[in-house]
């Protein structure tokens, strides 16, 4: 009785895609380093364009489904490091009232640990905790 082996697959492609990604990511930082202070155009664009028409033609369930929908392609565990990214220099009022919709838990919790997440994410990325 003879045993058959699977068919080798070619893997290659992933070389392909990851040839790609080293070199988007050594090239990622010069693209960086030419945006002029204070121009991120298309954030300012939706700043000043889009949410003001947002604030007058959709309601507030479409917002917060919006927003939960936004939220749950974060994972849990990365709740913490979002939020804390966030609070970092988001407005305190703003940000209470984003909690408020959140689990009793994360409510009492979100305010201790998410700034913890965020200082040792920021101090491995920027070498400080307070970037």
């Amino acid at each position: 009785m003879s045993s058959s082996q699977p068919d080798v697959i070619d893997t290659r492609d992933m070389v392909v895609v990851h040839t790609a990604f080293r070199r988007e990511f050594r090239l990622a930082p010069g693209l960086v380093r030419g945006v002029a202070d204070g121009d991120v155009e298309h954030l300012s664009a939706e700043e000043e364009q889009l949410l003001p028409i947002a604030a007058r033609h959709v309601t507030a369930a479409e917002w917060q489904r919006l927003g939960e929908e936004g939220m749950a392609g974060v994972r849990q565990s990365q709740l913490p490091l979002a939020f804390g990214m966030m609070q970092y220099e988001g407005d305190p009022e703003v940000l209470a009232e984003m909690l408020s919709h959140a689990p009793l838990l994360a409510r009492l919790l979100m305010p201790v640990m998410a700034p913890r997440a965020f200082a040792r994410y920021s101090k491995r990325v920027h070498g400080t905790a307070t970037p």
